[in-house]
């Protein structure tokens, strides 16, 4: 028999078939529902704050007269947006200071100095923000953001590379898969494997989180997902 490649361990099609395994039937349709199941993992770890997840950055250009502009789906929280061109950080504005403020937004253009968040799109294809002043020429906006583990698709997407996932959390994600899969069946099994799927992930998040800066303030961690992890708190300025 031959010996698997090391990175055929962290393909789609492996990790299901770990979590069939897990579950007692490697059928085509235990395999099939098994992915699933991975990707459903894969999304509630994306209500955690990880380090590979956070202040990651990304762009847009604006265009004249265009104050609506949409981000990737894989925006969980944008942390700021600023320009280099000129150097400022844009101010956030919330939906009624933005409409008090602003009560006719396209009567005023030029570089843009606050922002406001609309959210997700009506199919969620897409994180939206709207900018004022109302952009007169071309900016490059830049946006530091937590992100969602992206999920798998194909059989041979590998978790490191398509989701970002370090592989020492491999474990983690077969056990809270499996465990997703006995809550679908309905099987007793599922209390004791989500109760030991939660201690092994609650194990990665500290070790994850041990290291934080200092100005970040550390709240207990639940197995809801509930009270994570403050975020610090940014000056106005950009720097």
């Amino acid at each position: 028999m031959a010996t698997p490649e090391v990175n055929e361990f962290f393909t789609l099609d492996a990790i299901s078939e770990e979590v069939a395994q897990n579950y007692g039937s490697t059928d085509t349709e235990t395999k099939r529902k098994s992915k699933r199941w991975v990707n459903r993992a894969l999304l509630s770890l994306s209500r955690l704050k990880w380090s590979f997840l956070k202040d990651e950055s990304t762009t847009f250009d604006t265009v004249s007269g265009t104050a609506e502009y949409a981000l990737d789906a894989s925006v969980k929280k944008i942390r700021q947006l600023y320009t280099r061109d000129p150097q400022r950080k844009l101010r956030l504005l919330g939906s009624k200071e933005f409409r008090r403020l602003t009560p006719d937004p396209t009567a005023s253009t030029g570089t843009p100095t606050h922002y406001r968040n609309i959210g997700f799109n009506k199919d969620c294809s897409a994180y939206e923000v709207s900018l004022f002043p109302v952009p007169d020429s071309a900016v490059t906006v830049y946006v530091d953001a937590d992100f969602q583990i992206p999920l798998m698709e194909d059989d041979d997407d590998d978790i490191r590379e398509v989701s970002g996932v370090p592989q020492h959390m491999i474990d983690g994600i077969i056990q809270l898969a499996t465990a997703y899969g006995f809550r679908e069946q309905g099987d007793s099994r599922y209390a004791r494997t989500k109760a030991e799927a939660d201690a092994m992930i609650r194990e990665l998040w500290e070790d994850d989180n041990a290291e934080d800066d200092d100005n970040m303030v550390h709240r207990a961690f639940s197995l809801d997902f509930d009270n994570r992890i403050g975020d610090p708190i940014l000056p106005l300025d950009f720097s």
